[in-house]
């Protein structure tokens, strides 16, 4: 028998009276955050961000209180502290000739953009490095939060009784997440807690994210906290090196053994929802850091059964995935491409940015508008985030913030290294089990912006705090660190402290609140938005002045915020343009002038000078101005369909044939509403009607309006048969696949109808019936089509099944037609 285990607890910084409330504060922010959906939005950033700054105000409550307490240093301050310091200097307005050294195209980009303004001359004389500072500020006040949660973990969380307490709470959360995710998967509903319907009536299948890259991030982190959680109470309940089998049951049976017991369920469980979420990313930073854990837990000296332990665990995961086999290998095999919006060619658009602004970056949060500038893809989702935090850190912070986010992590890595070189100790197995947390989402985050949600990053943070204190546990267990009673801290620098913390928390405060409220008009702004698009804009003038004035509201609530103020003058706009406005024109100039105030708010969005355009164009003394805004709009939207074709369709009429064409083409590719916008250019504006059959290429919707279109004109018409003929052949292409689907059956069997060829045409039709049988408008044109054939026993029973399902009047027809040439066929 060997010897129980002994270590020391860091317990010269701990003050129950203060340590409980942030162990309560801490584990409801873990818990609240994820059930708020990732506190993604507005009302629940608030409720993060409010419970870390409680926390910070207790741990500047427990030193000042507690003077023999000493405020626990770490190297990692150095990269925290200078990584706000980053941010800071983003925002704060600089003198232009030093911004003009220190990021050269921020300089030159802001004057391209905004020296034809009024007072650009007075205004440019200081500029921020921050393209967009209500951006930057934002995710200043997140980082802020999750800072404070990160030093109070620190400060507070140091004794082994304090992490295992966290490191359970955090495997209660995450396994009855893992419950919710496997309900939602196994029901098949597309509603998050069954009433909160996701976005593009995804399935719910990643508990409480609506992202589930977001969710195996956060689940893998939890994953790690089980692990070492289990691995130091088996650690503990198994001290010899020899069990008898007898022996081996009756330690498994115990009550000691129990929580062993659900913790490994929590994780079979959680790895299982991690799977069946089909985060690819989530999986393969599993996979990578299970190998890494699993490689240190089998070289790890005196480890009795940890094969068997492994092997356990690997087998009940596959259990899990097997039941969901089909769906899961479909994921994996699925096109990079097709998932994730093409992450490689982002990834080369990133690198073009990035040389833009390579010291310094563009400003912290900036990514969504400064990333539409570079990208050339054919895709028109809108890009947020980068898909890759790392790629998204260096072009928001330039160089400068990757190298102190490594130093940060570098530094992580050597206290992970040393707490995990324990052998036994309790220290070394949680060390290990949050390894494989922290490796997880490094790893996961190549292809996932999980880290900017709240949620993820505040158990990141944790994790990283627990790591440092557990690497100093250890330490102390060699006796390579003091356990003599530190000095006294300073009164006056906790007071400064103390005073600072506060300051910052009602500048966050009075941030969330105005946040809230212009969030809470937003949401109503969103639902009358709604109701406008289905009337097609043509609402009455009430309707039009509570949506404006609710927007007002949301734009007054966050003066910097330019989706509000974009927002406020689109419906100014929709509100003289939707609806008959005497002299509407006359309205104009002070929409254009409040779109170019905006500019200053945020110079690289581009939807503000493209609605500055459109208005431009409408008065002849601003036709010139409409053409430098609409260029500027094309070149800051990116895969913008409207600013692409506007900026063609201007190219068309100043001469540049061949430029335009492929910026008409790329706009048809982008939005498929265009394409008889795009058609009109080609033959109105340009007169070449070639051009537009050429666009079509092979294009059946495309090559259908162009034919209506040159069919008017008697000199196209022989342009307008090859337009028919092309589509037809294009369509007969389609419906001879194996996979066509029952409308592209039909609509050939249409055209074949067209054309006569009614054999052909029956084929298709009951083809497509097969598929829908109840379509008793197939149905009748089958009829129809075996009426022309002669064939009228046959067309008489399919009207006499469209007449079961329900009364159709062409049916009835044909069938008394088809009645009466059958009786006068019969008569002498």
């Amino acid at each position: 028998m060997r010897d129980a285990t002994v270590y020391f607890d860091l317990a010269d910084t701990s003050d129950p009276a203060f340590d409980r409330p942030v162990e309560i504060l801490l584990i409801g922010l873990l818990a609240i955050s994820p059930l708020a959906l990732g506190a993604v939005q507005a009302w629940s950033e608030a409720i993060f961000i409010g419970l870390a700054f409680a926390m910070a105000a207790t741990l500047a409550l427990k030193l000042l209180f507690r003077p023999d307490v000493q405020f626990v240093r770490s190297w990692t301050f150095w990269p925290i502290g200078l990584f706000v310091a980053l941010v800071a200097l983003q925002l704060v307005p600089l003198p232009a000739g030093l911004v003009r050294v220190i990021s050269p195209n921020t300089f030159l980009k802001k004057q391209e953009l905004l020296s034809d303004l009024p007072g650009a001359a007075e205004r440019l004389r200081w500029m921020t490095l921050s393209f967009y500072p209500e951006a930057t500020r934002h995710d200043l006040r997140l980082l802020l939060a999750v800072i404070c949660v990160f030093v109070v973990v620190l400060n507070c969380i140091r004794r082994v009784s304090q992490i295992r307490r966290v490191l359970g709470a955090i495997a209660i959360i995450a396994g009855a997440f893992a419950v919710l995710a496997l309900a939602q998967d196994a029901m098949g509903t597309k509603d998050i807690y069954w009433l909160i319907r996701m976005p593009s009536e995804m399935p719910a299948r990643s508990g409480p994210f609506i992202n589930h890259s977001h969710f195996g991030q956060f689940m893998n982190l939890s994953i790690g906290a089980a692990i070492g959680l289990a691995l130091v109470m088996i650690n503990q309940h198994f001290r010899r090196e020899n069990y008898s089998p007898h022996e081996l049951a009756e330690k498994l049976r115990s009550r000691a053994m129990r929580p062993v017991w659900l913790l490994l369920a929590m994780i079979v469980l959680s790895a299982g929802a991690v799977l069946l979420s089909l985060s690819r990313g989530a999986m393969l930073g599993a996979g990578i850091a299970g190998f890494v854990v699993g490689a240190v837990l089998v070289t790890r000296p005196r480890m009795r059964g940890r094969g068997w332990i492994l092997a356990g665990i690997v087998l009940c995961v596959t259990m899990v995935v097997l039941l969901d086999y089909n769906r899961l290998l479909g994921r994996l095999m699925e096109s990079g491409e097709r998932a994730h919006g093409n992450r490689m060619e982002i990834l080369r658009d990133i690198r073009h940015q990035w040389k833009e602004f390579p010291l310094l970056g563009s400003g912290l949060g900036t990514f969504s508008v400064i990333f539409p500038m570079y990208d050339r893809s054919a895709f028109t989702m809108f890009a947020s985030h980068a898909e890759n935090e790392y790629a998204q850190l260096l072009t928001e912070t330039g160089g400068v913030g990757v190298a102190l986010a490594v130093a940060f992590w570098s530094i992580i890595a050597g206290a992970a290294v040393r707490a995990a070189r324990g052998g036994m100790s309790p220290a070394s197995s949680l060390t290990i089990g949050l390894m494989f947390g922290l490796l997880a989402i490094l790893i996961h985050s190549f292809t996932d912006f999980g880290q900017h949600i709240p949620a993820v990053a505040a158990l990141t943070a944790v994790t990283c705090a627990l790591v440092l204190n557990l690497a100093q546990l250890r330490w102390r267990e060699l006796g390579r660190v003091s356990t003599s009673l530190p000095s006294r801290g300073s009164l006056i620098g906790r007071i400064g402290a103390t005073v600072a913390i506060v300051g910052i928390a009602i500048w966050v405060g009075f941030a969330c609140a105005s946040t809230m409220t212009a969030d809470r008009a937003w949401q109503v702004v969103r639902r009358m938005d709604a109701n406008l698009k289905g009337k097609n804009w043509d609402a009455s003038s009430a309707e039009y002045t509570d949506i404006i004035e609710t927007t007002k509201l949301a734009a007054d609530a966050r003066r910097g915020d330019i989706r509000y103020h974009y927002w406020l003058n689109f419906y100014r706009w929709k509100a003289i343009t939707g609806r008959p406005v005497i002299d509407a024109a006359s309205y104009f100039p002070r929409i254009i002038d409040e779109l170019h105030a905006g500019r200053w708010i945020c110079p690289t969005h581009g939807p503000t000078y493209l609605l500055a355009s459109r208005l431009e164009a409408e008065l002849p003394d601003r036709a010139a101005q409409a053409a430098i805004d609409l260029e500027r709009a094309y070149k800051l939207s990116g895969p913008d369909p409207d600013a692409t074709f506007l900026w063609g369709q201007l190219e068309a009429r100043q001469g540049m044939v061949d430029r335009a064409m492929i910026e008409l083409r790329r706009a048809a590719e982008l939005d498929r509403s265009l394409i008889p916008a795009v058609i009109d250019v080609c033959v109105t504006d340009l007169k070449r009607p070639e051009l537009a059959l050429q666009l079509a290429g092979d294009d059946i919707d495309a090559l259908n309006i162009l034919a209506v279109v040159l069919a008017k004109d008697p000199g196209t018409q022989p342009l307008a048969e090859q337009a028919r003929d092309r589509a037809f052949v294009a369509l007969q292409a389609k419906a001879q696949l194996p996979d066509a689907s029952p409308a592209i059956l039909v609509q050939t069997a249409d055209a074949l109808v067209v054309r006569q060829k009614y054999e052909d045409a029956i084929v298709l039709f009951r083809r497509a019936l097969r598929e829908n049988y109840g379509e008793t408008n197939w149905r009748m044109k089958l009829a129809i089509a075996l009426e022309k054939l002669g064939r009228n026993d046959e067309a008489i029973k399919e009207a006499e099944r469209c007449l079961q399902r329900r009364e159709m009047r062409e049916a009835r027809a044909l069938i008394d037609r088809l009645s009466q040439r059958s009786d006068a066929t019969r008569s002498p």
